[in-house]
């Protein structure tokens, strides 16, 4: 098939550093092309694509919005609808197959009774830019929202991946003996509620690493930082490597969203990645993180932050290795590509 792939603009695909969907994005092609499929890929400049791919080069744009836009612009100024097979649609606005009749798929990210999710959906006015058909959510949860919201139908299609060749277990990696939060550090996350938790526990360690959207928040962990002597640690945005180094030898992932009431998850990727390192997960029980991650083997949901930080006195032990395999076996590239693929040939 002949397939064109849109998605977010902020960060070039498969580069080293922040950028989930864009890792997600280049992940994406790369295993379509072996598979013999045609690719075309609007994405930034400086992307990680394979040679055969036909580039429709975006300028980098931190506002996915207006980013996007100008991206559904150079599509239509280079591709008719009748020139693809297929639109993989992995953006945030939906511009191109909103407004138009490009035949595909447009996956949705987050929770739609989100307000900024909800306002990336709707152009002035309350029109609604998700295409009429072909609408796949990432969690059955997430269908439901949509649904409630919206009153939208949607497909469900797990398109959640890593790379199996550096995300799995390493019998090699020395422990660090410290839990790891992961994410961008404001408000929803809960990087600060994490490290409050870990810092009221005396023989417990943290190590947190994301960009700092919200400075007041970083510097609240800066502070916790000298004051526990270095138990607490905020190393800001990261490298992939780095990251991938410091998921392997945590502890733990601890993952405590701090969302109202009304909105929640609808996946984790941070979870997939540390599960499939062998890495076991903390969360609180949230959105559509017990009907993904519930039955998954090292994973502990919880009810509340009390609950999970009086969990912490009993040590959580699994067979990492066991751990890496059974996460592959859901989420590795190739696993998920299966998937895409039936959705593509109607499966």
């Amino acid at each position: 098939m002949k397939v064109l792939v849109v998605g977010p603009t902020a960060y070039p695909w498969g580069s080293d550093g922040y950028g989930g969907v864009e890792r997600l994005c280049a992940l994406l092609i790369r295993g379509l092309t072996r598979r013999g499929h045609l690719l075309i890929a609007a994405a930034p400049e400086h992307s990680y694509l394979p040679p055969a791919v036909t580039h429709i080069v975006v300028p980098f744009n931190s506002d996915n919005t207006q980013g996007e836009h100008i991206a559904t612009g150079r599509v239509r100024e280079a591709f008719m609808p009748s020139m693809v097979d297929i639109t993989l649609d992995l953006s945030h606005t939906h511009g191109l197959r909103g407004f138009s009749d490009w035949r595909g798929f447009s996956w949705l990210w987050h929770d739609p009774g989100m307000p900024d999710s909800r306002a990336m959906l709707l152009e002035n006015g309350g029109t609604l830019l998700l295409p009429k058909t072909g609408v796949v959510c990432i969690s059955e949860w997430q269908k439901d929202r949509l649904w409630e919201r919206l009153r939208v139908k949607s497909a469900v299609c797990d398109i959640i991946m890593v790379d199996e060749a550096t995300y799995r277990y390493d019998a090699a990696q020395e422990p660090s003996g410290r839990w790891l939060c992961v994410g961008i550090v404001d408000w929803q996350k809960g990087a600060l509620e994490t490290a409050l938790m870990i810092a009221s526990l005396p023989s417990e360690a943290l190590d947190i690493i994301g960009p700092p959207t919200e400075p007041a928040r970083a510097s609240s962990l800066r502070e916790m930082e000298r004051q526990t002597g270095g138990r607490i640690r905020y190393h800001g945005e990261v490298s992939e490597a780095k990251k991938l180094t410091m998921m392997k030898a945590a502890k733990g992932l601890l993952f405590l969203p701090q969302y109202p009431d009304t909105w929640a998850e609808a996946h984790s990727m941070k979870m997939v990645e540390a599960l499939c390192c062998g890495t076991p997960c903390l969360a609180l029980s949230r959105g559509a993180i017990p009907e993904i991650f519930a039955q998954q083997l090292g994973v502990q949901l919880f009810d509340s932050t009390q609950e999970m930080k009086a969990s912490l006195s009993t040590p959580f032990v699994v067979d990492r290795e066991y751990v890496s395999a059974l996460a592959l076996s859901r989420w590795s590239s190739e696993a998920a590509l299966s998937r895409v693929e039936a959705l593509m040939n109607g499966g």
